[in-house]
């Protein structure tokens, strides 16, 4: 899985070390050797099988499961692998619960399908009724999906793109109980706070008007610009994953998050821990 293909949003994803520290690419670990003739799964996953996964013919059963995990737990990097699915390291799909890797791809995806026509449910099915917003995220929910791998084959590229497409598309916050039109400029408390890897933003504006929305550190440098443009009246949710704007991770520490919007100004302390 590769950046070039997929869109970005204007920043730059940087890949995980899968890219660079596997070498050949599919065959070191596609073509790892099979289990012993002794063992389950032998000849049916790995060398020219292909296959990384058996299901032991039993698709209703997951506890006879078979994974080819040789490349992986024979290369140093991953000698204790015992799954795929291994731990997450953080709560990728912000659903409060660190499952593992792949879990948390799946995660991803059904939240970022729930965004895209048919609206509400994780299926997606591109129509002609689509936004360019939603052309582009649902590019990016294909790639991921159509890639098989669910986060293997480049953990930090896969978690990276859905999170951003989702932002995308959850730029208005969907609220029917909430009126369509607020009375008075706000900004919210940001959340969580402190956070580790992404947090939202919440802001209203009560009219049509030009907003910025900036983080800044603790010495008042520029660190991210989230909102720099005309907004229409409406209640808006963005996020941070903790980068600025070349897409560097920023250190533990406290930054500042300032919105301004025609006469309006507002400023929220923000604590960020690696």
């Amino acid at each position: 899985m590769r950046e070039v293909s997929c869109v970005e949003y204007g920043e730059h994803i940087e890949n995980s070390a899968h890219t660079t520290c596997v070498s050949n690419a599919c065959i070191t670990c596609h073509m790892a050797s099979t289990p012993a003739d002794t063992l389950s799964g032998a000849n049916k996953v790995g060398e020219h099988s292909f296959a990384m996964k058996w299901d032991y013919d039993t698709p209703e059963n997951s506890s006879d499961d078979v994974e080819n995990l040789n490349a992986c737990t024979g290369s140093g990097c991953h000698s204790d692998l015992t799954t795929f699915n291994c731990p997450a390291r953080d709560d990728y799909d912000g659903d409060s619960i660190v499952e593992g890797v792949q879990d948390e791809i799946q995660g991803l995806l059904n939240k970022l399908g729930t965004l895209l026509p048919p609206v509400g449910i994780p299926d997606v099915v591109v129509n002609p009724s689509y936004t360019s917003d939603q052309l582009k995220a649902a590019y990016n929910y294909f790639f991921v999906k159509n890639d098989g791998s669910f986060g293997i084959h480049n953990t930090n590229y896969a978690v990276q793109l859905l999170q951003r497409s989702y932002t995308i598309l959850a730029d208005v916050e969907p609220d029917e109980n909430l009126e369509r039109v607020p009375e008075v400029y706000s900004l919210s408390s940001n959340y969580p706070n402190p956070f580790s890897t992404e947090m939202k933003i919440k802001y209203s504006i009560p009219e049509e008007v030009f907003v910025t929305l900036k983080i800044y550190d603790i010495r008042g440098r520029l660190v991210k610009k989230l909102v720099d443009e005309v907004k229409r009246s409406g209640r808006y949710v963005v996020q941070w994953n903790g980068k600025n704007d070349t897409g560097r991770d920023m250190p533990s520490g406290v930054y500042f998050c300032t919105i301004r919007a025609g006469n309006f100004s507002c400023t929220n302390k923000i604590i960020l821990v690696r």
